[in-house]
C-alpha cells in the first residue's frame, strides 16, 4: 500500500503497521489463576522524510529548507513541421507557340525561339519566399507539333545549386513526344519571381528547330507538361500558417484528490499553474487557450480558467530568430492568484487543456525547418501551506491476536505527534464471515467518548512544528467485548486529520516531521492447569 497525500498519511501508516504485527497474548507465560499481564505491542516512529522516500515518484518536492509542495506534470509535444506542413503536387499545361512561318526549313538549317513563363506556386495560405528541398522530383512530358527536330533548354532560374539553376535540355524527333524526369534533391526553390512576389517562379523555354525540309507553320507548337511532385523540405521561407501546429488536448491528473475517502475542506496558499514551452520555429507564436479547466469527477463542479479572465489573451511565445536559426527556445508562463486557488478548492481530480496556436495577426517573415516543432509542458504546483479540515483515509487490515485465554483486555494507546494536525482516529473491528458484528472501538462504550484524538504539535506563528505533543488513551473492554474484539479478523482504522484549531490554523509541512506511535496491553488471562 503506497501513499502519496501528505496530510494523514502517517498515521494510516503507523496503524496499519501495529495492527499487522501479529501479537499472540496465548503465548505469555501464565504463573497464577487470573494474571494480569503488560505487553508492548508496538513502538515505532516515523518521519515525513521516511514517508517521501517510500514515494517512487516524481510528485514531491523538496526545498532546501525542507519544505514540501506536490508537483503535478504532464508534456504535450506537437509533430515536427514535416508531418504538419505538406507541401502539394504542383502540375502545370504550358504551350509554347513561335507562330513561325509558314515557311520551309531547310535540312540542316536551324530556328531559335526563346520564351519565358511565369507560373504560380500552388502553397496558399503560405506566401513563400523560398524552398530548400531535400527530394521531389520534375516530371516533364513535351509534344512537339513541329516538322523538325526539336532541341528545348528547359530553365528554372530560381531553382538552384550552389548558385547553378536548373537547366536540362530534351530533344524530340520532328512531330514527336518525349516523357523525362529530373530529381529536385538539394535545390533552393525562389519563389519571389526575382523579388517581386511570392509563391511565383519562372521557367524559360528555349527552342531550337533543326530544318528537314519541312515546313514551319505559324500554328504549330510545344505542349508540355510539369510535374513537380514528392517535395520534402528542409527549410521553408516567407509567411507560413502554422495554425494546426499546436498539439491535442491533454490532462493532467491530480492524484491528491483521487487517493484519500474524503477529501473534506482546504485551502492551499498560492498554488500555481505553470506552462513551459520549447519552441523551434522560426517566429513568436500566439497561442489561445481553448480550455483550460479543472474537473471534479466526483461532485461535476469544473471551474474553466479559459473563462475567467486569469489568461493571457493571447498568450505570445518566443520563437529562435534568423540567427538562431536550429535552435529552440524556452518560454513559459505562470498563472497564479484568487482564480487558481478558487480552482484547487473546488479538489479537481483532473486538470485538462487545450491551446491553439497561430502567427501573429500582423504576419511577417519566418521561417520553418523540417524539424521545427513545440513542446508544452504541463506543471501543477501545490505547495503544503494552508488549512485542512476532516481530510479522511480508511485502511483495512487483518487480525490473529490468539487471544483464546484473555478475559479483559484494555489497549492503551501513546502518540507523540510533531505533525502540524489533529488526528481524530477511529477503530472498528469486524468478523469475515459475519459483516454484521461490526464494532466500534473507540465508542462511549470503551474509552468514554467516540473518538482517539492525537492533538497537534505546537505551531510556530510561521506555520512551522516546533515542538511534539503527548496524547493517551485507553480503550477498556469488558469480557463480552473482550471476546468480540478476539474473535474480529479484519480492523478498519480511519483517521480524519484537521490542521490546528478545528482546521482554522495555517500550517506548514516539513521533510524532519516525525510520530512516535506506541500501542500496549494490559490483559486478564486465564491460567491453564
Amino acid at each position: 500500500m503506497k501513499y502519496k497525500n501528505i496530510a494523514a498519511a502517517a498515521l494510516i501508516l503507523f496503524m496499519a503497521g501495529c495492527v499487522k504485527d501479529s501479537f499472540n497474548l496465548n503465548k505469555l507465560k501464565k504463573t497464577e489463576y487470573n494474571p494480569t499481564v503488560a505487553a508492548p505491542l508496538v513502538f515505532t516512529s516515523l518521519t515525513l522524510d521516511q514517508i517521501l522516500k517510500q514515494n517512487e515518484s516524481d510528485l514531491i518536492n523538496v526545498d532546501g529548507d525542507g519544505f514540501i509542495s506536490l508537483i503535478y506534470r504532464s508534456s504535450l509535444f506537437s509533430s515536427t513541421a514535416e508531418d504538419l506542413i505538406i507541401i502539394s503536387d504542383q502540375s502545370y499545361s504550358q504551350t509554347v507557340s513561335p507562330g513561325l512561318g509558314p515557311a520551309p526549313l531547310p535540312n540542316g538549317n536551324t530556328l531559335n525561339y526563346p520564351e519565358t513563363q511565369t507560373l504560380t506556386f500552388a502553397a496558399a495560405p503560405n506566401q513563400l519566399d523560398s524552398i530548400m528541398l531535400k527530394g521531389g522530383s520534375l516530371d516533364i512530358t513535351s509534344n512537339s507539333g513541329f516538322d523538325a527536330t526539336l532541341d528545348i533548354i528547359m530553365t528554372i532560374p530560381g531553382a538552384t545549386i550552389g548558385g547553378i539553376p536548373f537547366s536540362q535540355t530534351i530533344n524530340i524527333a520532328a512531330n514527336s513526344s518525349d516523357n523525362s524526369s529530373f530529381s529536385l534533391s538539394n535545390y533552393k526553390f525562389d519563389l519571389t519571381n526575382g523579388g517581386t512576389n511570392t509563391n511565383e517562379f519562372q521557367v524559360v523555354f528555349d527552342l531550337t528547330l533543326t530544318g528537314n525540309g519541312g515546313t514551319i507553320n505559324t500554328t504549330d507548337q510545344l505542349d508540355i507538361d510539369l510535374t513537380i511532385s514528392n517535395l520534402q523540405f528542409s527549410k521553408l521561407f516567407g509567411v507560413v500558417d502554422i495554425s494546426n501546429i499546436a498539439p491535442q488536448e491533454d490532462t493532467v491528473a491530480i492524484t491528491l484528490f483521487n487517493s484519500a475517502s474524503g477529501i473534506g475542506d482546504f485551502t492551499i496558499f498560492n498554488p500555481e499553474v505553470r506552462l513551459y514551452t520549447e519552441n523551434s520555429f522560426g517566429t513568436t507564436i500566439e497561442a489561445s487557450f481553448n480550455r483550460m479547466e479543472g474537473i471534479n469527477t466526483i461532485s461535476g463542479v469544473t471551474y474553466d480558467l479559459s473563462v475567467s479572465g486569469a489568461l493571457p489573451t493571447p498568450w505570445t511565445i518566443s520563437g529562435p530568430s534568423y540567427s538562431q536559426m536550429g535552435q529552440t527556445i524556452d518560454d513559459s508562463l505562470i498563472i497564479n492568484g484568487s482564480d487558481i486557488v478558487d480552482m484547487i478548492n473546488d479538489q479537481p481530480k483532473f486538470f485538462v487543456y487545450d491551446i491553439g496556436a497561430s502567427t501573429p495577426s500582423a504576419a511577417s517573415q519566418l521561417f520553418v525547418l523540417d524539424t521545427s516543432s513545440i513542446k508544452f509542458d504541463a506543471e501543477i504546483e501545490l505547495p503544503m501551506h494552508g488549512t485542512i479540515k476532516n481530510f479522511t483515509m480508511i485502511d483495512t487490515v487483518g487480525l490473529d491476536l490468539g487471544m483464546d485465554a484473555v478475559v479483559d483486555l484494555t489497549l492503551t494507546t501513546r502518540i507523540r505527534n510533531g505533525f502540524p494536525l489533529e488526528f481524530d482516529i477511529t477503530f472498528y473491528s469486524l468478523e469475515w464471515d459475519d459483516v454484521n458484528k461490526v464494532y466500534n472501538l473507540t465508542d462511549s462504550a470503551y474509552t468514554g467518548s467516540n473518538i482517539l484524538v492525537a492533538e497537534s504539535g505546537a505551531i510556530d506563528g510561521n506555520g512551522r512544528v516546533t515542538t511534539q505533543v503527548e496524547t493517551q488513551t485507553d480503550i477498556v473492554m469488558n469480557e463480552t467485548q473482550t471476546r468480540n474484539f478476539a474473535n474480529a479478523s479484519r480492523m478498519i482504522i480511519k483517521a480524519v486529520a484537521s490542521t490546528s484549531n478545528n482546521g482554522t490554523t495555517n500550517v506548514k509541512f516539513y521533510n524532519d516531521y516525525e510520530l512516535e506511535f506506541k500501542i500496549g496491553a494490559i490483559a486478564e488471562v486465564l491460567t491453564e492447569f
